[in-house]
């Protein structure tokens, strides 16, 4: 009997990506629940777009891609999320989306910048 084990970066490129489309899922249901349907369309953009950026900041930044800040990135991504969702349901009644649209990209740009850690962690 073979017994194979996943590093742990294959672990937590899954976490992440999981956490990463489970938030996606929440925010399309809570936008569509508090605005109007359409709205729900801007979150897949904007979190492609999170994504870019901190893949963006990793590689303009060199000392961003440290393995040591990877934790902390992992963990303000959470709360960013956590945050983001607090003030989303708060603002719910001023239909202005642009304070829920910029913080949507704070979650997912520390997704993307986890991903360019990671990943570069790998290449070297």
């Amino acid at each position: 009997m073979t017994n194979y084990s996943l590093p742990k970066s294959t672990l937590t490129v899954a976490l992440l990506s999981a956490s990463g489309i489970l938030l996606e899922i929440a925010l399309t249901r809570l936008l569509s629940a508090l605005y109007y349907p359409q709205s729900v369309f801007v979150v897949l953009s904007l979190a492609v777009l999170g994504i870019g950026i901190g893949a963006g900041l990793a590689t303009a930044f060199k000392r961003l891609r440290n393995a040591a800040h990877l934790a902390h990135y992992i963990i303000l991504s959470g709360l960013s999320a956590l945050i983001l969702t607090i003030i989303t349901i708060h603002t719910a009644t001023t239909t202005d989306m642009l304070i829920t649209g910029a913080l949507m990209l704070l979650p997912y740009s520390l997704i993307g910048l986890s991903f360019a850690t990671l990943f570069s962690q790998q290449s070297e």
